[in-house]
């Protein structure tokens, strides 16, 4: 090959290789077999036409190319690894370990290809080798996520709960934006239990439980054993849950406390929590704050737990247990809000609050008021929570298909519930 022919050929593989990492896989293949037919020995189009293959999940073809390829220059260490992929995928799996082998041998320090050939031994049960293998591309490379979030599943088939959650936080450290990785660490927390804190496992805590796609109630019972850990909660915890708690405790103070626990509140304002000690604090400190809100002792200082509380009361439908006496003050406060709101008169947030940690807004006459105020954010998440998004589900009722006729009496209920 001339010089002029070795130019033109690197200028077209380049092309090409922008065209397949940008995603463009039909452009990047037909350069590909552009050069192919002008000789049909180069082994790196021959090797990317396999991987093009493997990509689209045609992964005997994929062999094939790969293959041919390694025939025309076996020292191929990519190549090599990329058939260790496609034959993984074809359930060849003592195959794949093999080729990643060889690209080893090859490449000492080709971390992906250490982290596959951990993958494959993985998937054969093999899982101490799966975890040296992972090592081995981390020591090589710290920074890859792909090899920590693996080695921590690794670890968790082991049963190494500590050192799975260690490699699963690593993995959203460097990549925090991977769904994988957060599933991941949520998985790791399961049979979890905290012994110490700190602020970054807090704030790694919250963020997970701030995760869209993970489900706050699976991870629960981990993030409570971390929050029993933290002075301020487990104080509070533990004064609330006497046999007979002081009549005398200032909710104010102990609202104060919580609202600088983000991860309590967002906890408990997204889902319900099977957990009587929590329970029964909750129960208590709604009980104190009516108490407070009657007497006219409530400021604002208290806003982010008392929002978080009564977000937390609408999901679990209000099942927190009430007296006689908290129901007569409900009721009590119940006027004084419909008062206040027909009288277009100034509505201190605490009262909103306060009342929705015992009844749903919605289900009140003036409820579509409230949603025409400036509120600051505490109450705004409470009034879009309980107002606005009930009423956005009744609105599209009607749009809903009946498929069969609601008949029978049990059905009814459930439909009008």
């Amino acid at each position: 090959m001339t010089e002029e022919q070795t130019l033109a050929f690197q200028q077209a593989i380049d092309l090409a290789l922008q065209h397949h990492t940008d995603g463009d896989l039909p452009k990047a293949e037909f350069i590909y077999q552009q050069i192919l037919q002008a000789d049909p020995n180069q082994p790196i189009p021959l090797h990317l036409l396999g991987v093009i293959a493997h990509q689209v999940e045609k992964n005997d073809i994929a062999v094939d190319l790969i293959k041919k390829a390694i025939a025309i220059k076996p020292d191929y260490a990519e190549a090599y690894s990329n058939l260790g992929l496609a034959l993984n995928e074809l359930g060849q799996l003592d195959a794949a370990a093999a080729s990643y082998s060889k690209a080893l041998s090859i490449k000492p320090d080709y971390y992906e290809a250490h982290s596959n050939l951990g993958n494959t031994l993985q998937e054969l049960g093999q899982l101490d080798e799966a975890v040296e293998s992972y090592k081995k591309a981390i020591a090589i490379n710290p920074d890859y996520a792909e090899a920590h979030n693996n080695l921590g599943f690794a670890f968790q088939e082991l049963g190494k709960q500590n050192d799975a959650f260690i490699h699963h936080r690593r993995a959203i450290k460097i990549n925090p934006e991977n769904n994988t990785f957060w599933a991941g660490l949520a998985t790791s927390l399961r049979f979890f239990s905290f012994t110490t804190i700190d602020d970054d496992l807090l704030q790694d805590l919250l963020s997970l439980v701030n995760q869209p796609s993970i489900r706050p109630d699976n991870t629960i019972i981990p993030i409570l054993s971390a929050l029993d850990h933290h002075v301020k909660f487990s104080q509070i915890l533990k004064l609330s849950g006497a046999l007979k708690p002081n009549p005398t405790l200032d909710y104010q103070h102990m609202a104060a406390q919580l609202s600088v626990i983000p991860l309590f509140l967002r906890l408990i304002a997204l889902t319900h929590i099977a957990d009587l000690k929590v329970e029964r604090m909750l129960t208590y400190l709604r009980g104190l704050m009516l108490q407070e809100t009657i007497a006219g002792n409530m400021n604002d200082d208290s806003l982010p737990f008392t929002s978080a509380l009564a977000l937390h009361c609408f999901t679990n439908e209000y099942i927190f247990a009430e007296t006689d006496e908290e129901t007569l003050s409900i009721e009590h406060l119940q006027k004084q809000v419909s008062v206040l709101v027909e009288q277009k008169r100034n509505m201190p947030s605490y009262l909103i609050v306060t009342l929705a940690t015992y009844r749903p807004l919605h289900k009140f006459d003036w409820a579509q008021d409230l949603t025409e105020h400036e509120w600051g954010k505490e109450v705004s998440a409470v009034i879009e929570r309980q107002i606005l998004e009930p009423f956005t589900e009744l609105s599209l009722l009607p749009q809903l298909p009946c498929l069969t006729p609601v008949e029978d009496t049990i059905s009814q209920l459930v439909r009008d519930q």
